[in-house]
């Protein structure tokens, strides 16, 4: 065969290969266009309702510069702004569609905040975009926000012409001068660093919370603990990092992201990215843990919110606050389980002179945290942690020396349980530090709520008789003990005494623990023939109080103080971040309108318009800004 004819039979039989090589390039080229198409819808629906948002903005605060000024600034916002949307085409009946305006104003740094003056106009335009390639639809949000340039006017005194024989009515419409400082502070555990010989404890505990009541979990190695209790992350971060993993969710506010319905496994994955994102160091401590907390089968939803007690008009500032990153998880592990009750049959962790260990805990109401002003400026400043339920349950075979036995042993099942009401706290006072920096402080009043703890058993003691154990004798033990302290009150100096860098301050001197518990015997009877040794009873009193001492300092105050509860004292930090925001950006007071009655006179009608929040004489005029 000639080289022409071996050329023209190999043509022949590569017909169609580009053919074969072009249909799925073809249909890759279809996909690409389609998702170009509608990625491209949704960048100019978007580019449509940001111009409807800043035009009801401006429309919005036009209307706040109103003379006289809207008695409902509100609703005299929500009108106009509705109105412009409507002018410019934007259909408030279609589903999906909102718009929603917020009044108040706008500091120097451009951050808009809901109370105290009416000035400013915060508009969020919502919306639905159906694809037209990609399956489902897209919910767009803009937002705007405009200001009255040279002041809000408003009419401050207004007197209206009357004839003798009726009364004349004076309105006046002030504003307090003095803007409210706010601060912050947490009750509840302060732990900065944590004991790696409890972290079978922790992990026990908090296993059972994040799986559920009826899962009995507690089988998580969840390691390294002590990485999360030294890291801080500001909430801002926090909501930045759950507006991710909740697609499509956006928290314009801090109330709202306190009001959102999460779950332990989202937070624990919010926190962590916010942590690494953060870039900090402990990256390789905390991951261990959160992981695990992320894999949390305890699917129960539950609000920030029933964590932190934000005072209204604090608004986005106290975003800027830091909290610790421990606190957080472990706070809301223990929110999240509600009164579900964690029992843990063996705490997994070596007690001296006491053989396993179970518990059942239930925590009705654990650590808080207060950002607000002070209870002087007339809002309640306060915070409140609620009671615990708790049973240690010991299994006892220990060596006691008693007079005339051998081998003497005492046996048994050993129950303490424990029933504490908490404590509260209430933001006192705050002084502002000076711009240079230090100087400052904030005062904490707590009070703590009574505690009581009761042990009743049937101990056993048991001797070598004839070579053999036998039990000999049976001694019921009865151990109480219950304190009902005074109030006290803190004070945190400014920056020293102000957490993160600072741990806090208790209060209560000698906090009340299992070693506190006064034991003795109501009897001590001989199971057979032999009469009770004069030294019985002494022997077992010792030796339960060697045991309680032992729980006390090996279970119970270490896992209380992680839960955020103290047993007769109270754990306080004061927050640094929150003073700092607090002072740099006070609270505006809300308008307070008066109306009195005076004898009547003849006059003229007059009204005169003043800047109510502006010395300025310039006429005011909307312009967007955000």
């Amino acid at each position: 065969m000639t080289i022409r004819a071996r050329l023209r039979r190999n043509l022949r039989n590569e017909h169609g290969a580009i053919l074969v090589m072009a249909v799925p390039g073809l249909v890759l080229a279809v996909l690409a266009m389609s998702l170009s198409i509608d990625v491209g819808r949704q960048v100019f629906e978007k580019r449509d309702d940001q111009s409807v948002a800043d035009l009801a903005a401006l429309d919005a605060a036009r209307s706040l510069a109103a003379v006289p000024a809207p008695s409902n600034p509100s609703a005299a916002a929500q009108s106009a702004a509705e109105k412009s949307a409507v002018r410019n085409g934007f259909d408030l009946a279609e589903a999906g569609s909102a718009l929603t305006t917020e009044v108040g104003w706008v500091d120097p740094s451009r951050v808009f905040h809901l109370a105290g003056a009416s000035d400013a106009v915060r508009v969020t335009v919502t919306s639905n975009m159906d694809y037209i390639f990609i399956p489902g639809k897209k919910t767009l949000r803009a937002v705007a926000v405009a200001t009255v340039e040279g002041g809000l006017i408003s009419t401050v005194t207004t007197t209206t012409t009357t004839t003798p024989t009726t009364t004349a009515s004076t309105t006046s419409t002030t504003l307090a001068t003095t803007p409210v400082p706010w601060a912050g502070f947490t009750l509840g555990s302060t732990l900065a660093s944590i004991d790696t010989t409890k972290a079978p404890l922790l992990n026990a505990v908090l296993g059972g919370m994040l799986r559920g009541a009826a899962s009995g979990g507690g089988t998580a190695n969840l390691v390294s603990w002590q990485g999360l209790a030294t890291s801080n992350i500001t909430l801002e971060a926090l909501r930045g990092q759950l507006e991710l993993l909740q697609a499509g969710t956006q928290f314009g506010t801090i109330d709202q992201m306190l009001a959102a319905d999460i779950t332990l496994a989202q937070l624990a994955t919010a926190t962590a990215n916010a942590l690494t994102a953060s870039g900090d160091t402990n990256a390789a401590l905390y991951s261990g843990p959160l992981g695990i907390i992320a894999q949390s089968t305890n699917t129960a939803t539950f609000n920030l919110g029933d964590l932190f007690d934000v005072a209204s008009g604090v608004g986005g500032s106290a975003l800027s606050t830091k909290v610790n990153a421990f606190q957080l998880l472990t706070g809301s592990a223990t929110v999240a389980n509600g009164t579900n009750l964690v029992s843990v049959p063996n705490i997994g962790i070596t007690v001296p002179s006491v053989g396993t260990t179970g518990l059942t805990l239930k925590v009705i109401e654990g650590q808080k945290i207060y950002i607000g002003p002070a209870a002087t400026s007339g809002v309640a400043a306060t915070v409140s942690t609620g009671q615990i339920d708790l049973t240690l349950t010991s299994n006892l075979d220990i060596p006691i020396t008693v007079s005339g036995l051998t081998n003497a042993r005492l046996v048994g099942t050993f129950p303490v349980s424990l029933t504490a009401a908490g404590a509260t706290g209430t933001l006192a006072s705050i002084a502002c530090p000076p711009v240079s920096g230090s100087g400052g402080s904030i005062g904490v009043g707590v009070d703590l709520k009574a505690v009581g703890e009761t042990s009743t058993s049937a101990l056993g003691v048991s001797a070598s008789v004839l070579g053999l154990p036998v039990t000999l004798f049976s001694v019921a033990t009865t151990a109480t003990a219950s304190t009902d302290p005074a109030p006290a009150s803190l004070s945190f100096a400014y920056p020293s005494e102000f957490s993160p860098s600072a741990t806090g301050k208790q209060v209560g001197s000698a906090p009340l623990g299992l070693a506190g518990m006064t034991t003795f015997t109501s009897s001590a009877t001989a199971l057979g023939v032999v009469t009770v040794p004069t030294g019985l009873v002494p022997a077992v009193t010792s030796t339960l109080s060697t045991v309680l001492g032992n729980l006390d300092s090996s279970v119970l105050a270490p896992l209380l103080r992680t839960l955020g509860v103290s047993i007769g004292a109270a754990d306080v930090a004061a927050l640094k971040d929150a003073l700092v925001s607090g002072c740099a950006n006070p609270i505006v007071p809300t308008v307070v309108t008066t109306t009195t009655t005076a004898p009547p006179a003849p006059t003229t009608t007059t009204s005169t318009p003043a800047a109510a929040t502006t010395s300025s004489t310039l006429q005011p005029r909307p312009r967007l800004v955000g």
